[in-house]
């Protein structure tokens, strides 16, 4: 599908609340998108962020609850994160009904190009983050592109990165490659303060 049939709000709905897809637990909503913003650089391997707004504000409660946004200058290296995702539990299996989780810790952007970029000739940049376990056997793998890599500091979860791309499913060497967030942060303040679509 292009990027201008994605940029349609029609083709996107959220859905929040979310635990087991095969079962209707309770907390579960849908809510439609009305605007999709993809940052004006995006590609796949760079400045992988779009920001969607829905048509009517998500209630709060125990399953449903904001996250912060980092600042400009946050930094994560070394910290422990949580990535979570419904991708693959290995790469030759389905993905999981359950939303799964995984404790990973942030590295510095070196070890990913170090790896990345003699095998892919993929340049790991700035807006990049890199993250994983360089062992292997924990990280993420596909269907959990999108998702949230939250760090927690000061007793408050921080949205550091969003799972961009990898090699293969929390392959040995290969720590993952998340979007870092706070790279963006301009960019997301700046398309938060505008008014609706169709509006002056």
């Amino acid at each position: 599908m292009s990027k201008y049939l994605l940029s349609l709000p029609v083709f996107w709905k959220v859905r929040v609340g979310e635990h087991n897809l095969k079962l209707t637990e309770g907390p579960e909503k849908t809510i439609q998108v009305s605007e999709v913003h993809f940052h004006p650089w995006y590609h796949a391997y760079d400045k992988d962020i779009a920001l969607l707004k829905l048509e009517k504000e998500m209630e709060f409660n125990d399953y449903v609850r904001a996250i912060c946004l980092p600042d400009e200058d946050a930094g994560y290296l070394g910290m422990r994160c949580i990535a979570t995702g419904w991708g693959k539990i290995d790469f030759d299996k389905r993905g999981s009904n359950v939303l799964r989780e995984v404790e990973i810790q942030v590295l510095d952007n070196n070890v990913c190009h170090s790896a990345y970029y003699p095998t892919y000739k993929i340049p790991i940049k700035g807006w990049h983050l890199c993250a994983g376990i360089l062992e292997g056997g924990k990280g993420t793998c596909q269907g959990d592109s999108g998702g949230p890599l939250q760090c927690q500091v000061n007793g408050k979860y921080y949205v550091a990165g969003i799972t961009s791309f990898g090699s293969g499913c929390a392959k040995e060497g290969y720590p993952d490659i998340y979007t870092r967030v706070s790279y963006f942060a301009d960019w997301v303040e700046e398309i938060m303060s505008r008014p609706p679509a169709g509006r002056k």
